[in-house]
């Protein structure tokens, strides 16, 4: 059953809306990370703006920004984030989820501005390091995304599986595979399932045609996400270069039965046919 701390509601009713929707924002992030929660963020928020509560410290617009990003609703999110940093210029959380927004959209440079006034008003506040190093791998800077992932490793380095992910990625890109790998293996022990860093560690061993020891890293996706096409393509990949054509055409399979029109997979099944 869904319970709140109790507050004192203001006798307007455009105020009343608005404590509601920050308690539902409130209740998200804290207890209930469900879909439904933001929508009723979003409604009393909305609403109450529309009536004319006063806005304060530009937490409702965080809320709002936030509960519009947590749905995917990058455009709408992206003009409340910017009002609520206006009102707040010390809101280092809210200067990420604009940045994040930001990066949905392919706007790197407005992203990255994003984080670097996130990163000023609270030098201490991680995950804006990990979106400037995330925005600098996207615009192919390579080693200036390596100095911010360090930056956020050095203030906290046992609980962001994804700084060493972003350091890792920049190296993958540098071709530096050895090191990438390492740092993978960082990311995945802080956790274990975190497909994308087994993604790209198993990637590492195939450029290195590597195939047979890139097979468990893929594998340990399979079983915890069954229908993750790039894993199956993957592992189909690595069973060809291994000979293993019977269990290449199985994976293949599996894959064509989750994305028919995988032309790829296709290209690769024609490939093995008839061996």
């Amino acid at each position: 059953m869904m319970s709140f701390v109790p507050v004192v509601e203001s006798e307007a009713y455009a105020d009343r809306l608005r404590q509601r929707g920050l308690m539902f924002f409130e209740y998200y992030q804290s207890q209930a990370a469900e879909a439904a929660y933001l929508d009723s963020t979003i409604l009393y928020l909305q609403t109450a703006a529309a009536l004319g509560s006063p806005r304060f410290d530009g937490q409702d617009e965080y809320a709002l920004g936030g509960a519009l990003y947590g749905k995917g609703s990058f455009v709408q999110a992206i003009p409340a984030l910017q009002r609520a940093v206006v009102r707040n210029p010390a809101h280092a959380r809210a200067y990420f989820l604009l940045g994040r927004s930001l990066l949905a959209m392919d706007r790197l440079q407005d992203a990255s501005r994003a984080f670097g006034r996130g990163i000023q008003s609270q030098p201490r506040f991680v995950e804006n390091y990990i979106g400037m190093s995330e925005a600098l791998i996207l615009a192919e800077q390579y080693d200036q995304a390596i100095i911010f992932a360090e930056r956020a490793l050095a203030l906290d380095s046992l609980s962001y599986a994804e700084a060493y992910y972003r350091k890792a990625l920049a190296f993958h890109n540098k071709k530096n595979l050895a090191i990438a790998r390492g740092l993978y293996e960082r990311a995945l022990q802080l956790d274990p399932d975190y497909s994308s860093a087994l993604l790209n560690a198993g990637a590492t061993f195939m450029l290195e045609s590597k195939w047979r020891e890139a097979v468990p890293y893929l594998d340990r996706i399979i079983r915890r996400y069954p229908h993750s096409v790039p894993a199956l393509f993957n592992k189909a990949v690595c069973l060809v270069n291994l000979r293993n054509n019977n269990g290449a055409r199985a994976v293949i399979q599996r894959v064509l039965e989750i994305e028919p029109d995988n032309e790829a997979a296709k290209d690769l099944l024609r490939g093995i046919a008839g061996r």
